[in-house]
């Protein structure tokens, strides 16, 4: 009578073998000096299931950058092993959808964490099709009389100090940052929009 549960335990035992042995640890790239994990790549249309674009810059250990916020890029920082308040710096290449859709997920997550550090949020300025600067975006979405007004407390200083750098789109630019990185901003020609 037992033996007939044999088949199936075996069958069990065989799946538990290849389960991964923890589901929520982080990629090794955090265990790397210096890692570029791509969190998306995908583009509009979802990318064939690719995510938003976004990567995330590892330093020693710790996220030193993110390059993007597609819309489920703070669920992938999350799975990445970043912890809400930690990522430094924050660019944003340009303003289509798919490289920003995430940003009032990740910035409402950074009200909340409580985030106690600055974050530096880099940007292009406006023109194209109509763009605006990474400033009046931001402000336009994030402010009182925004999109999501409970979130104007990162302009006041009152949820978090946020450092707004507007980068041009013609030439080079340098990105300030507090990790001692030499970044260089360069423009580049993306359907009409300023982009770098």
């Amino acid at each position: 009578m037992r033996l007939r549960w044999v088949p199936w335990l075996l069958f069990l035992g065989v799946v538990l073998l290849f389960l991964p042995r923890d589901l929520s640890a982080a990629p090794a790239c955090s265990s790397h000096d210096v890692a570029v994990e791509v969190l998306g790549s995908g583009g509009p249309m979802h990318g064939g299931g690719r995510g938003g674009s976004a990567y995330l810059l590892w330093l020693h250990g710790k996220p030193a950058l993110a390059v993007d916020m597609g819309g489920d890029t703070p669920a992938r920082l999350v799975r990445a092993g970043v912890a809400a308040g930690t990522l430094p710096l924050l660019l944003i290449s340009h303003l289509h959808p798919d490289h920003v859709s995430g940003l009032p997920d990740f910035l409402w997550g950074e009200i909340n964490a409580p985030r106690t550090t600055p974050l530096a949020l880099a940007g292009p300025e406006g023109g194209g099709d109509g763009f605006p600067a990474i400033a009046d975006f931001l402000h336009r979405s994030f402010d009182r009389g925004g999109l999501y007004p409970r979130m104007a407390g990162m302009f006041d200083g009152k949820a978090f100090a946020l450092r707004i750098q507007t980068l041009p789109v013609k030439g080079q630019s340098s990105v300030a940052n507090d990790q001692g990185l030499s970044i260089t901003a360069a423009w580049l020609r993306h359907m009409g929009e300023p982009a770098i």
